[in-house]
């Protein structure tokens, strides 16, 4: 403790709330606690950035899954409609497959195009 005439003197930090009886102590525990925040606000900063990359990822993924979605409606209207003005000028469009259909989704579609191709129209 530092004493002046009769007093004695302590040193307050406002960053850590405690006293310290010389400046020297003071600025060694602001210097440590310096560091422990900068390095807890890095981590907080990290985060957040890694969160919004995560955010726009997610945002981008939608976007594209959007125009697919998009492409595929505009792709298949433009089969339906050629296929459909050959069959009502020539009466039928026969069809084979050449390629194997491996996801049972798209076999699944392809039969039912099948089916309803001949009932429809």
């Amino acid at each position: 403790m530092s004493h002046k005439e009769g007093f004695i003197v302590l040193y307050y930090s406002k960053k850590t709330k405690k006293l310290y009886e010389t400046v020297e102590e003071l600025e060694t525990a602001e210097k440590a606690y310096d560091e422990e925040h900068a390095e807890a606000e890095k981590k907080v900063a990290e985060k957040k950035d890694r969160a919004k990359a995560i955010e726009d990822a997610y945002k981008h993924a939608q976007e594209v899954r959007k125009a697919a979605a998009e492409m595929i409606k505009e792709a298949d209207k433009k089969y339906y409609d050629l296929r459909n003005a050959f069959i009502k000028d020539y009466g039928s469009f026969p069809m084979s497959y050449s390629e194997k259909v491996d996801d049972a989704e798209d076999a699944a579609i392809s039969a039912l195009s099948r089916v309803l191709s001949g009932w429809l129209w």
